[in-house]
């Protein structure tokens, strides 16, 4: 390809003109309303021209070639006016609208069709920027707004073919986009060494969200290394997927990730790919200490953080009071999840101290997170919240939990449906008169699936397997959610 930009919008303003006092413009000001076009929607017709091609735009970018998406048919437009062309994209069905910058050429053969075309290095760097770093082929949404001006006057404000909110579209667009500049696999591996050699019948596979890896490049792991393996130098190294299956580290590249130079005992820097005459030494931990190790693949990083059993849900549903927060667990050092009532604000700490190492507020974008944060994160209405919450990636969601009910061969409805249980007014305390059989059961949230818990009445996990049932007769049951573990109690009549 002739060039990989770097992926940026560029902010179009607009130029206001300002008058001494007593002089005569020659011309009326630009007007502030929007004006009128003189293309009527009758007056034109829009068409994709896309069809099925799939276009590849590291092709279309090496022959320096524009892409031909879109076409309006007028025979309308005066020769004073110029057309314009507004395209945004976005990933299929989803809305998130973004700008492609267009340009609009007009045919020599038949000068009533105007053509709307893109360049491939430009459609590329708003695809990677706000729908997906992934090379594979996919399929977009394109919609574009028709603008008509004056060619000689800049100061008139442009018009939009049927208003400002006509958009034609959306149409389907499929592309190939730039190959990936890093081979990205679905799955890596942490392989502890021994005097220089992987061993890979102690490797851990690292856990990862299972969305594209290329948008969500961070693979995870907790690591215990007591004082022996750190006075010794706990060795290590990452392979993907492809290499563990082979059991050996081979000069294939990106077949192993690891450090620059053998031995570098950096608890975070660049994480080193086999490629090319490069090839990953393996990396060294000289401090004990509970871990929670992150490769971030795409952008070539590793790191060894602190490993965080708890965070504290701290909002104005506990009154901003830590001694009443409710705590977040976990069992992978990465993803932490819990009930927890909520008002209308809430963050997240890693110790009942707003000190602490994590002190999580809402980030830039719903949803994400920003360590030191002074923004609290929204709730959207009060109640009982499943709260996920992902550290590496910094990410969060409130689940609304409404019901929680027990189901199961146990129960009186079998399968089919919950028995709903009562909750108290903080929502952490639910209660209920169920007649129990003989068989299983689980506790489910929302009468679905999503929210399930199993285990043992004294320590429910989440998703885990079917509880026992205490037996056939009528219980008075309580299930306990203000702290860790939760539980639920069955008291016989």
């Amino acid at each position: 390809m002739n060039k990989i930009a770097l992926y940026g919008l560029m902010a179009l303003s607009t130029v206001a003109f300002a008058s001494c006092d007593g002089y005569e413009e020659p011309n009326p000001p630009a007007q502030s309303n929007a004006q009128e076009s003189i293309l009527k929607t009758d007056d034109v017709t829009v068409a994709s021209i896309m069809g099925e091609e799939v276009f590849d735009l590291a092709a279309y970018n090496a022959e320096n070639k524009d892409l031909e998406i879109i076409t309006l048919t007028t025979t309308q437009l005066p020769d004073i006016y110029e057309l314009g062309a507004e395209v945004e994209i976005s990933a299929k069905g989803a809305g998130n609208w973004a700008p492609v910058e267009a340009t609009v050429v007009r045919g020599t053969d038949d000068p009533s069709v105007y053509t709307v075309n893109v360049t491939a290095d430009d459609l590329q760097g708003v695809y990677y920027g706000s729908i997906s770093k992934a090379p594979a082929q996919n399929e977009i949404d394109v919609r574009v707004r028709f603008t008509t001006n004056l060619k000689l006057n800049t100061a008139t404000q442009v018009a939009y073919v049927g208003g400002l909110d006509n958009y034609y579209g959306p149409y389907t667009m499929n592309i190939k986009p730039f190959p990936a500049q890093v081979e990205i696999e679905d799955a890596y591996y942490f392989v502890p060494c021994e005097n220089g050699q992987p061993n890979f019948a102690k490797a851990i596979l690292l856990s990862h969200t299972g969305d594209n890896p290329y948008d969500s490049p961070l693979f995870t792991t907790s690591i215990t290394i007591n004082e022996a393996m750190a006075s010794s130098g706990y060795q290590w190294i990452v392979v993907p997927e492809s290499t563990y299956a082979a059991g050996k580290i081979t000069d294939v590249a990106y077949g192993a990730w690891g450090v620059a130079n053998a031995g570098e005992d950096a608890l975070e820097g660049t994480l080193v790919p086999t490629v090319g005459n490069i090839t990953a030494q393996i990396g060294t931990v000289t401090y004990a200490g509970q871990y929670l190790f992150t490769a971030d693949i795409l952008n070539a990083s590793y790191s060894f953080t602190e490993a965080i059993p708890n965070f504290w849900v701290i909002g104005d549903g506990c009154d901003w009071n830590f001694a009443n927060a409710k705590q977040l667990f976990t069992d992978d050092y990465s993803n932490y999840m819990g009930f927890a009532y909520l008002k209308e604000w809430v963050k997240f700490t890693s110790a009942p101290d707003w000190s602490a190492l994590y002190n999580l507020g809402a980030g830039d974008t719903d949803g994400s997170l920003a360590n030191g944060s002074n923004n609290n994160c929204p709730v959207p209405t009060p109640g009982l919240y499943w709260i996920n919450m992902n550290l590496p990636e910094l990410s969060y969601k409130l689940n609304h939990v409404t019901t929680l009910g027990l189901i199961g061969d146990a129960c009186p409805n079998g399968w089919d449906a919950s028995v709903a249980l009562t909750p108290s007014d903080d929502f952490l305390t639910w209660t209920g008169t169920v007649t129990m059989g003989d068989g299983t059961f689980k506790i489910r949230a929302n009468d679905a699936w999503d929210i399930n818990f199993g285990g043992e009445a004294n320590n429910l996990v989440f998703n885990a397997a079917n509880i026992p049932s205490p037996g056939a007769g009528a219980y008075n049951v309580t299930l306990n959610l203000n702290q860790l573990p939760y539980t639920i109690t069955f008291v016989k009549k």
